[in-house]
């Protein structure tokens, strides 16, 4: 009775947001600060419903069946099935999008990665194919000349990757023509219009180029999907393999990240979630190897973007409550000698290549991260915004973009992991997601496009829906099925209402 009842409520609330999105004129966000825009809905959006409702019911239809194989399944089968997992969350991640209007689907990569207002990566890349090495070792220098936008805000680490993108689409013909063989229509179309655009200028679109632009997208998409594997086998360090497997079904359905693809945002919840189950079970374990890549994929967060800082102090947080705060019969054995050989070797994965990067190219990160906070520091100088409203907004907005039916499911998944009695471990989750988000919350650092910017947080709504997911404390309980099957389907519906209706970005 109460799974019906919880049932009943989120669908109520589902609709309600859902409702004010479609049928009100509501500020999505603050007037004269940032407000996201509302679109008309698609002309087609008949066959946009069918498309998704066949999608959707395939996803449903594979997860459901893996969910009564996933218990008996060993290595090599477990694998395969989250895989299967993986290419389904691309598919409706890519039917998602195409429930824009016809002018707003695919088109929006091409608008996207190619002009700088939304990000400037590949402008940046393209402009220096030449003299990339050059580029690279006046980074600082350009740092300091104050951009509080994208390039001033950011490590190299995206630049380069565009430059890596741009010459190896240059130097593999056979992968070129197989990408643009592979562009949908409206991506197609946007990239013509484009290249006509600027044939007779200096910034005249190269296949290379165009090739690179929609690597670039796939390979994001594919990042986002690919979140569910390393987010299983964290939760499942906590929970049944049931219930892990039915809990990281629901990321793809997350609708903030179909609607902010293929910004680079949509690639950090992989890095975090990593770096996340490379340190705790390399502490746990004492293991040389887990610990290294942690620090590696640590830094490589870092040279992507700061984003990744709460990342980073939300492991030190969850650490401390698994090795001293929990209960004792609960706590990592020998944590302090533990932690220190691990973090000796996080260390070391993270120090060496950030020297290496500094010996081939003369960046210095540390200088880079003073800048870049400096610089987005500087943000809000030239864009003003006001605190206490954004205060008042931020959360409901995280909540929306995440998905209400998600939302709820892991704030009941947390009140549960409260409770006495209740595994105390997973406690800390709860702890640490409230200090993490407290604390970027009043700090006033992201005041406007936090649906976009705090991606990288909501693969922990996945790990505390868990929570609510499993029927009692006991590893061995099986999952609520009926109550995922509600989340799940809720969670699709109001994506696609969302997408159908809302746009992330300024199109040109």
């Amino acid at each position: 009775m109460k799974s019906f009842r919880f049932i009943v409520l989120l669908t109520l609330l589902s609709l309600l947001v859902t409702g004010a999105i479609w049928f009100t004129d509501i500020p999505l966000g603050i007037p004269g600060e940032w407000v996201w825009d509302r679109i008309g809905p698609p002309l087609d959006w008949g066959l946009t419903l069918i498309m998704a409702g066949v999608c959707g019911a395939i996803y449903f239809t594979y997860v459901w069946t893996g969910e009564a194989r996933i218990a008996k399944c060993r290595g090599l089968e477990t694998g395969l099935w989250l895989c299967g997992m993986v290419l389904l969350g691309f598919g409706w991640l890519w039917v998602a999008q195409d429930a824009a209007p016809a002018d707003r689907r695919f088109s929006k990569t091409a608008w996207v990665l190619y002009y700088p207002g939304a990000s400037g990566y590949f402008t940046m890349a393209r402009d220096h194919e030449q003299d990339f090495d050059e580029f690279l070792s006046g980074y600082e220098t350009l740092m300091a000349e104050g951009d509080v936008l994208h390039v001033g805000t950011h490590p190299p680490g995206l630049f380069i990757a565009y430059h890596w993108l741009i010459e190896t689409c240059r130097s593999s013909p056979n992968l070129t023509a197989w990408l643009r063989f592979t562009e949908p229509a409206s991506f197609s179309d946007a990239m013509d219009l484009i290249a006509q655009k600027y044939a007779s200028t200096p910034q005249a679109m190269r296949p290379e180029h165009r090739a690179a632009i929609w690597l670039a997208a796939l390979l994001t998409q594919f990042t986002a999907a690919a979140t569910v594997i390393p987010l299983f086998l964290l939760i499942l360090r906590d929970f049944t393999k049931q219930t892990a497997w039915l809990a990281v079904s629901l990321w793809p359905t997350v609708p903030a990240l179909a609607l902010f693809l293929p910004k680079s945002d949509a690639l950090y919840p992989l890095l975090g979630v990593l770096i996340w189950y490379f340190w705790l079970t390399g502490w746990e374990q004492r293991s040389a190897w887990r610990s290294l890549l942690a620090g590696g994929i640590l830094l490589i967060g870092l040279s992507c973007s700061l984003a990744i800082i709460p990342v980073w102090v939300g492991l030190g947080i969850i650490t401390l409550w698994r090795g001293w705060l929990c209960n004792p019969e609960q706590r990592v054995p020998g944590a302090m000698a533990k932690l220190w050989f691990s973090k000796t070797w996080a260390a070391i994965g993270f120090l060496l290549p950030g020297v290496a990067l500094w010996w081939v190219t003369g960046i210095n990160l540390l200088t880079v991260w003073i800048w870049n906070y400096r610089n987005h520091a500087g943000f809000y100088a030239e864009y003003p915004r006001t605190y206490w409203k954004w205060l008042a907004v931020n959360p409901l907005e995280f909540c929306i973009a995440a998905g209400i039916p998600l939302a709820c499911c892991a704030i009941l998944g947390g009140l549960r992991m409260l409770r006495p009695g209740y595994r105390a471990r997973l406690a800390g989750l709860v702890w640490t997601c409230l200090c993490v988000g407290g604390l970027l919350w009043i700090s006033g650092k992201n005041m406007g496009e936090l649906a976009r910017l705090w991606i990288l947080l909501m693969p922990w709504l996945v790990w505390l829906a868990a929570g609510s997911l499993a029927i009692d404390s006991e590893p061995s309980s099986l999952p609520k099925r009926s109550r995922w099957a509600a989340v799940f389907v809720l969670q699709l519906a109001v994506g696609i209402a969302m997408l159908m209706r809302v746009h992330g970005f300024q199109m040109p």
